[in-house]
């Protein structure tokens, strides 16, 4: 089997429950190096990757970049965006964050910073492949903040599907309540209710897809435009509507993943997996 590349982007979160070295060690544990070669990303503004690092004793390497301008990445009805079909939305369902977040002019952090994932994965990719092109089949790419462990899922076998099947994307997120062990259903329908609410929702704590499903130049140039969509949304769009291939969404909730930073929201889950 050849080492694919996880893809570890965005900031790294500190949180009072849980150590860096924990975080760390659950990647170990889901993606050992044998199999996996490790890439972190983050902004040229975030000091605590340093720390992480340090605590781990990780070597590298981590690529630091610009954080990427902010606008608005939530859909918004009055606003055109010119890189996304008009039918990859249903205007009859629309989720609250929509109306919460809808104003095109806003300037809330939690809003204008939504692309920034997406955006950090695509400048790793073309790092990684400008550096040496097609050095890899798959990638896996998941988040400094994420509780991951292999209870329940076998990560290797989504990692090898997306080898021998381009087309596929896999991409999970935790379910909610956090109290549902090993539940895996589509998770658009679980967490609005309605499953045609979108074509291009991809959950994205963490994505299994293989090399050539991302055109990373392309993710780069729609977002100068100010046109990445936010979260799920977002990676939908630039691994199924910008990618180059026809591509299929899988969308599954597992409890073997789980953000640090929801630990003070829900003591079930520090509970269940003994986290003092």
């Amino acid at each position: 089997m050849s080492k694919s590349a996880l893809l570890i982007t965005g900031r790294p979160v500190r949180n009072s429950n849980i150590t860096h070295t924990e975080t760390y060690q659950g990647l170990l544990r889901c993606f050992p190096k044998d199999k996996y070669d490790y890439y972190f990303q983050t902004w040229e503004n975030n000091k605590e990757w340093k720390t992480y690092f340090h605590e781990n004793q990780i070597e590298g390497p981590c690529y630091l970049y610009p954080e990427p301008i902010p606008y608005n990445s939530f859909i918004n009805y009055g606003k055109k965006h010119s890189d996304i079909p008009d039918q990859s939305f249903n205007p009859n369902y629309r989720p609250l964050q929509w109306f919460i977040f809808g104003d095109k002019y806003s300037t809330d952090p939690y809003v204008i910073h939504k692309h920034n994932q997406i955006v950090g994965t695509a400048l790793l990719i073309d790092e990684i492949e400008k550096r040496v092109p097609k050095l890899y089949d798959s990638y896996v790419r998941t988040r400094w903040d994420l509780i991951l462990d292999n209870q329940y899922t076998d990560w290797d076998y989504y990692n090898e599907n997306v080898k021998r099947k381009p087309r596929n994307l896999f991409g999970f997120e935790s379910p909610k309540p956090a109290g549902k062990i090993g539940t895996r259903h589509f998770a658009v329908q679980h967490r609005f209710h309605d499953d045609s609410m979108s074509d291009y929702y991809l959950p994205d704590l963490v994505i299994f897809f293989n090399r050539t499903a991302m055109n990373a130049q392309l993710v780069l140039d729609v977002n100068a435009r100010g046109n990445i969509v936010a979260a799920e949304w977002g990676w939908g769009q630039a691994l199924k509507y910008l990618s180059p291939l026809d591509t299929n969404i899988y969308m599954f909730e597992s409890s073997d993943v789980f953000v640090a930073r929801h630990m003070n929201e829900d003591p079930k889950y520090a509970l269940r997996n003994n986290i003092k």
